[in-house]
């Protein structure tokens, strides 16, 4: 899904599964300085119509101060190195990169290689600001005693700038068939009400519910009570409903 100032693109689809873009759907109705493309990953399919929406764009003779593509999820985020699997990632930055936009808006990179690959990009950490300010309140948090929980290394490093809460990291292992085997949490041993597990994306939820009942466990195991746990996410795909998480209470 792409929209342009707002706007929600029409595209056409033919019998054939070709598409049409009609740029007639933007006169008059756009600011002449800037244009700020959003776009919401849904399938393969946008990033094609967004190289032909831009290629469109530039060739139309408009001319724009500036055009800004904001990314929603960064589509292959996961795919981010060279394995024996396709480095996903890298291939897709290269198409966005060939459209030459003046500013690339990130929302929640997955990890330091997407910026690193993406041209002009800057990112945006909803879950480290706004988003997790609204859970906090909503869960009377209280900053002296309860917890910010990282379910990984990785979550650590991106919300780096939330040290000035106390908070968890858990470490994860995983057997030869890649499900979680074992999870330790460092940090945490003292008293409190609420812990918030604060992350990027969320796919079934197992990684969180495992870390949710690590933690659940260790402290009943000395202190004969549980505490209250939340899950603060950027990116919630559908396929969590799949998944035990939500229904496990």
């Amino acid at each position: 899904m792409i929209r342009v100032n707002d706007m929600p693109v029409k595209i056409d689809i033919f019998p054939n599964g070709e598409s049409r873009i009609d740029l007639l759907q933007f006169d008059g109705k756009v600011d002449v300085d800037r244009l700020i493309i959003d776009f919401d990953y849904r399938s393969e399919t946008d990033l094609i119509h967004l190289m032909m929406l831009k290629r469109a764009i530039d060739h139309s003779g408009s001319k724009f101060e500036d055009i800004i593509l904001s990314i929603g999820y960064m589509p292959y985020s996961r795919m981010d190195r060279q394995t024996t699997d396709v480095f996903s990632l890298k291939y897709v930055t290269e198409l966005i990169n060939s459209l030459h936009f003046d500013q690339v808006e990130v929302y929640e990179p997955h990890s330091d290689v997407t910026m690193a690959l993406l041209d002009n990009s800057i990112p945006i950490y909803p879950s480290s600001e706004w988003l997790l300010l609204e859970a906090l309140d909503d869960t009377s948090f209280d900053e002296n005693y309860d917890q910010i929980l990282f379910p990984d290394a990785g979550a650590q490093k991106r919300y780096s700038g939330l040290d000035k809460y106390n908070t968890m990291t858990a470490t994860k292992h995983r057997g030869s068939d890649g499900k979680l085997s074992e999870c330790r949490i460092d940090g945490g041993m003292g008293d409190y009400n609420n812990v918030v597990i604060v992350d990027d994306l969320c796919s079934y939820g197992g990684t969180f519910l495992n870390v949710a009942k690590e933690l659940a466990s260790r402290r009943a195991s000395f202190l004969r009570k549980t505490p209250n746990i939340y899950l603060v996410v950027t990116h919630l795909e559908r396929s969590v409903y799949l998944g035990e998480m939500i229904d496990s209470g």
